[in-house]
C-alpha cells in the first residue's frame, strides 16, 4: 500500500531541463563533453546502484535503487553533491566526497605539503587545515591560498572548491591570524575561509574579565582579544567561530582521531585524514496542500542512506590515501542535508521568523535523522555495522544520546529508546547520518533554495500571484515591484534574509541543531549599519544557544571597509 503510493506521488517523466539549467551544469562540470542531463542520470544512478553489487545486493535490489534515485533526482526531490554528479560513473580515479581534512604529517617538507594538498584540490574536494602547531600560520596560510588561486586561475580544477583555515584562541599569533582578512591582504584573492576556535576556558574569562593565557604564557585581555575578532568580522566576514570543544564531546570514535579542522562552509568536523560525503533532500517537495507528507519523506531518506553508503565505496578506492581510505571504511560516516526549506515556508505560509517556523524545523529534522538511522540501522542488519562498531574505545553511548530525552511533533522519546536498542542489537551502518551543508551549486540544479537560508532577495515571480491592479502592471511592465505593493497579510512570509534579526536566524539554526548530528552552514546576514557590539552579542548569543559555529556577514562590508581603532 505504502509502495503504491509513494510511485503516485513521484511519477516518473522524461525531465528536460531548461537551456539556463543545462548551461550552468555545463559550467560547473556536472555534465562531460556532449553529455546530456538525461546521459548524466543514467550515468551517475546506475554507477551508484551498482556499487551495492559488491556489497551484497541482488539485480532486482540493484535495479530498484537505480529507478528510485533517478525518479527522486528528476522529480527534484533529492540532489547528491556535486562531486557525486560530476564523478560518478565518469571519473574512476576521483572520489565522491565534497570535503576533506588532508593529513598532513609533521615530517612533510613544505614541497611535500603543496603536493599532498594539490592532488586533494584536484580531487575536487573542498579542504580543511588546522594552524596550531604552526609558528608562523598567517604565513602558512597566505602560501597554502595563493596555492588554491594559482590552480584556479590555470584552469586546473573542474571543481574550484573552497578551504577552511581554523586556528585555537590560545595561539600566540591569534591576533595576527584573526584580523589576517581584514588588514593587508583584505584585497587579496581569497579562497580561504578562516575561524577561531573557541574554547569554554576562553569564554569564561570573557564573562568574568579575566586575563586569557595563550600557549607561550603570554596574559592578554580576554575582552580586547575577542573585540580585534569581531571587528575584524565586521569588517570583512572573518573570522567565524567554531566551537572544537562541542564537536569533540560528540566524537563517537576518538580513537582514530580527534577532530581538528572542519568543511570549508562548517558543517561537519573531521580528523586528519577525513573526509566528508552529502546528499540533499528538497523539503519543499513535500508539502502536499498545508501538510507534509512524512511517509515520502521517510522513503526518500532512506534512499538516501543507501545512496551515500554505496557512494562511500567508491570513495574509498579512489582517494589514493591510505589513512584516509581507513577511515572512511572504519566509520562510514554520511551527511544527509537539506535544501527547499524556505520554499516550504511560502507554500505552507509561515514567517521564517515565527514560532511555527521553528517548530516545524525540529519536526522536520528530527523526523530526517530518526529515519536515517533507522534505515541505517536495517542496512547494518544486510551489509554490517561500521567496522569500528565493535572497537572498545567506540563510544557507542554517544549515537543517540543526545537525542534520547527529547519530543517532537514527528519523533518521541519512546522511539529513540526503541531506535537505541535496535542498535545495541544489530549494530548501525553510519558512524553518523546528518548534517547540513550550503547546498549552493546543488540547489540551483534543482532550483531549490539553498540548505535552510532565508529567502536572499524578491524576484517578481515570487510575489505576482499577490499581486493586482497598477502594482501588478508594474511588474509587468518593468521586472521590479515595491515591497510596500505586496499585501500586508503576505509580507512577512517574505521577509529576505537582512530583513530578519540576527536572532531569527540563530534561533532558527538552534532548531535544525537540535536534531542535527554535526552542524549546519549557514551565514547569519547583517545590514550594512551592524556594529561590532552587534556582531560580539550575535556571537556570544549562537553559544548560549548551542550552535556549534558562527558566521556572519555584513552587507556591503567586501565594498565598504570600516577602519576601526582597537
Amino acid at each position: 500500500m505504502a509502495l503504491t503510493y509513494i510511485f503516485k506521488f513521484f511519477y516518473y517523466s522524461e525531465i528536460m531541463v531548461s537551456e539556463e539549467t543545462y548551461s550552468f551544469m555545463k559550467c560547473i562540470n556536472i555534465l562531460g563533453k556532449n553529455e546530456t542531463y538525461n546521459d548524466m542520470v543514467v550515468r551517475v544512478f546506475s554507477t551508484l546502484a551498482q556499487e551495492g553489487r559488491a556489497l551484497g545486493a541482488t539485480e532486482q535490489e540493484i535495479a530498484y535503487m537505480d529507478n528510485r534515485l533517478s525518479h527522486l533526482f528528476r522529480n527534484e526531490c533529492i540532489v547528491p553533491g556535486t562531486p557525486i554528479l560530476a564523478n560518478a560513473g565518469r571519473h574512476n580515479n576521483k572520489p565522491l566526497s565534497a570535503c576533506s581534512v588532508p593529513s598532513l604529517n609533521n615530517g612533510l617538507s613544505r614541497r611535500e605539503i603543496y603536493s599532498l594538498v594539490e592532488d586533494y584540490q584536484r580531487k575536487g574536494m573542498g579542504t580543511g587545515f588546522n594552524f596550531d602547531d604552526s609558528d608562523d600560520p598567517v604565513s602558512d596560510l597566505l602560501l597554502l591560498n595563493e596555492l588554491s588561486v594559482k590552480q584556479t586561475e590555470k584552469r586546473e580544477l573542474e571543481r574550484p572548491a573552497a578551504s577552511m583555515a581554523v586556528l585555537s584562541i590560545d595561539h600566540p599569533k591569534i591576533y595576527e591570524f584573526a584580523s589576517c582578512k581584514s588588514g593587508e591582504y583584505k584585497a587579496d584573492a581569497w579562497k580561504f575561509n578562516i575561524s577561531i576556535n573557541v574554547t569554554r576556558a576562553f569564554l569564561n574569562a570573557l564573562e568574568n574579565g579575566d586575563k586569557h593565557i595563550l600557549k607561550d604564557g603570554k596574559e592578554v585581555s580576554a575582552a580586547d582579544l575577542f573585540y580585534s575578532i569581531v571587528c575584524s568580522a565586521h569588517e570583512c566576514g572573518d573570522p567565524g567561530l567554531v566551537f572544537l570543544e562541542r564537536f569533540e564531546e560528540h566524537n563517537i570514535t576518538p580513537h582514530l582521531g580527534k577532530y581538528v579542522s572542519f568543511a570549508p562552509c562548517g558543517e561537519i568536523a573531521m580528523a586528519s585524514g577525513e573526509t566528508c560525503q552529502f546528499s540533499y533532500i528538497n523539503l519543499a517537495k513535500f508539502v502536499d496542500g498545508r501538510t507534509i507528507n512524512y511517509e515520502c519523506l521517510e522513503e526518500t531518506v532512506e534512499m538516501s542512506v543507501k545512496l551515500l553508503d554505496n557512494a562511500l565505496e567508491i570513495t574509498a578506492k579512489n582517494i589514493g590515501n591510505e589513512k584516509s581510505e581507513e577511515l572512511i571504511r572504519m566509520k562510514r560516516k554520511i551527511g544527509i542535508g537539506v535544501c527547499g526549506f524556505s520554499d516550504m515556508l511560502v507554500s505552507l505560509g509561515l514567517p521564517y521568523d515565527s514560532k511555527e517556523a521553528q517548530s516545524l524545523a525540529e519536526d522536520l529534522m528530527s523526523f530526517i535523522n530518526y529515519a536515517s538511522k533507522k534505515s541505517s540501522v536495517a542496512l547494518a542488519e544486510e551489509r554490517g555495522p561500521f567496522p569500528a562498531f565493535d572497537d572498545p574505545e567506540t563510544r557507542r553511548d554517544l549515537i543517540l544520546r543526545r537525542y534520547l530525552d527529547l519530543n517532537s511533533n514527528t519523533v518521541k522519546k519512546s522511539d529513540w529508546k526503541k531506535l537505541e536498542a535496535s542498535i545495541y542489537s544489530s549494530g548501525i551502518r553510519n558512524v553518523s547520518t546528518t548534517a547540513i551543508p550550503p547546498t549552493g551549486k546543488s540547489a540551483l540544479i534543482i532550483g531549490a533554495s539553498p540548505a535552510i537560508e532565508p529567502i536572499f532577495r524578491l524576484s517578481p515571480d515570487d510575489v505576482r500571484g499577490y499581486l493586482s491592479g497598477s502594482a501588478l502592471k508594474t511588474v509587468e511592465q518593468t521586472g521590479s515591484c515595491q515591497k510596500t505593493d505586496i499585501p500586508k497579510n503576505i509580507r512577512n512570509i517574505y521577509k529576505t534574509c537582512l530583513e530578519l534579526s540576527p536572532e531569527a536566524h540563530i534561533q532558527m539554526v538552534a532548531a535544525f541543531q537540535k536534531y542535527t548530528d554535526e552542524s549546519i552552514a549557514k551565514t547569519v546576514n547583517l545590514p550594512t549599519n551592524t556594529t561590532p557590539e552587534d556582531v560580539m552579542r550575535t556571537y556570544l548569543l549562537a553559544h548560549d544557544l548551542g550552535l556549534k559555529g558562527i558566521t556572519i556577514f555584513r552587507d556591503g562590508c567586501k565594498e565598504q571597509p570600516i577602519k576601526l581603532s582597537i
